[in-house]
């Protein structure tokens, strides 16, 4: 079975999701803007380091994400999506994939972003 994060930082992140579990705390980390290291800004985006990076696949993860509280693509505007559309199509270039986890798989369900990958 291939994981996608090393055993390392999947238990540092088991952890930190369980610290969550025990506090009962419903956490948006993409909220809390100072917790973020943000690389880029864009009007409704914003590209930031992964805390807990697919490190086991990856030397880069970086995730980009909506400014606004939202959980599905689904649940975009018009001017989110377009501008979506336009910095995936631009980032091609810079990054060696773009994956976007499935509804059942995310970590964080209530705030929708997608992790830009260099292998």
């Amino acid at each position: 079975m291939i994981f996608f994060r090393s055993l390392d930082n999947k238990k540092k992140y088991s952890k930190y999701k369980k610290r969550l579990e025990e506090k009962n705390i419903e956490y948006c980390p993409f909220c809390d803007i100072k917790k973020i290291i943000i690389i880029k800004k864009f009007k409704y985006w914003f590209i930031a380091e992964s805390k807990f990076s697919y490190d086991g696949i990856c030397k880069t993860d970086n995730l980009l994400v909506v400014n606004r509280h939202n959980s599905s693509k689904e649940d975009l505007s018009f001017l989110e999506f377009f501008e979506y559309w336009n910095i995936t199509t631009e980032l091609l270039n810079d990054y060696d994939y773009i994956i976007e986890d499935s509804f059942k798989k995310l970590d964080f369900k209530n705030h929708y972003y997608i992790h830009l990958i260099k292998v």
